[in-house]
């Protein structure tokens, strides 16, 4: 029996699930911002919105979270959905950012952020750094055209071990590591049509913003794991009787 016991304890252990828990959303469609909050989330800034979206032309809005604030060490995913109206501006627009809070440090960088940027003399989207101490940098993954008036989907994901990526929709385009003294580094705020701290030489787009969202990914027993677990206290039990 004690041997079964350690087994089915053992199944345990491994038989985790991963699943999304929404710590904001919010809703630029209708004339007022709808968004939805985890307890403990205070979020300030929030943008106006109007019908059809949120439309920055030339602007950004930041988001800041006050509550329940993630760092790198959290697994979570940053997801938004916008379109590109034009691209006549800047050869490289800056879509969206997330980060640190603060101002410009002395080498008049930005703060602990990044930036999503659309280049478009290459075609591609570019996640990029501002700040922290030394991330690994790679190339990007794949080239992705920007299609404009089209709404699409750009995510940030942080994988809780320093790997930070860019998916558009359901494509990796851009990814970094970073090291491990910045894993404890804060994400508390979002930026909408550029960077977060975006006082120094930023180049906002012009975007229009149908809804944002963040989620916190976190282990949960499977359904097989929670069956072991009740065999196992089955076990117990008949055990002591």
């Amino acid at each position: 029996m004690k041997k079964t016991l350690a087994v089915l304890m053992a199944l345990t252990g491994v038989a985790m699930a991963e699943v999304t828990q929404e710590i904001w959303s919010l809703d630029f469609t209708g004339t007022t911002p709808a968004y939805t909050l985890a307890n403990g989330v205070t979020l300030s800034n929030l943008p106006e919105s109007a019908n059809g979206g949120w439309t920055l032309n030339m602007a950004n809005q930041v988001l800041t979270q006050t509550g329940n604030v993630l760092t790198y060490a959290d697994k979570f995913i940053y997801t938004v959905k916008l379109e590109i109206n034009s691209l006549n501006t800047n050869q490289w627009p800056e879509l969206l950012g997330l980060g640190k809070a603060g101002a410009e440090d002395n080498n008049n960088d930005h703060g602990d952020n990044w930036k999503c940027a659309y280049y478009k003399d290459d075609s591609k989207f570019v996640l990029d750094k501002n700040g922290f101490s030394s991330p690994t940098e790679a190339d990007t993954v794949k080239s992705i055209s920007a299609t404009l008036n089209t709404p699409f989907t750009l995510s940030i994901h942080s994988d809780g071990q320093g790997k930070v990526s860019m998916y558009v929709g359901d494509e990796l385009v851009d990814y970094a590591t970073l090291s491990s003294t910045d894993l404890n580094k804060t994400v508390e705020q979002f930026s909408f049509g550029g960077r977060v701290n975006i006082g120094k030489g930023g180049q906002p787009s012009d975007v229009t913003i149908y809804s944002a969202k963040l989620e916190k990914v976190i282990p949960e027993p499977t359904t097989a794991t929670l069956s072991l677990l009740a065999l196992a206290g089955l076990a117990a039990r008949r055990r002591r009787r």
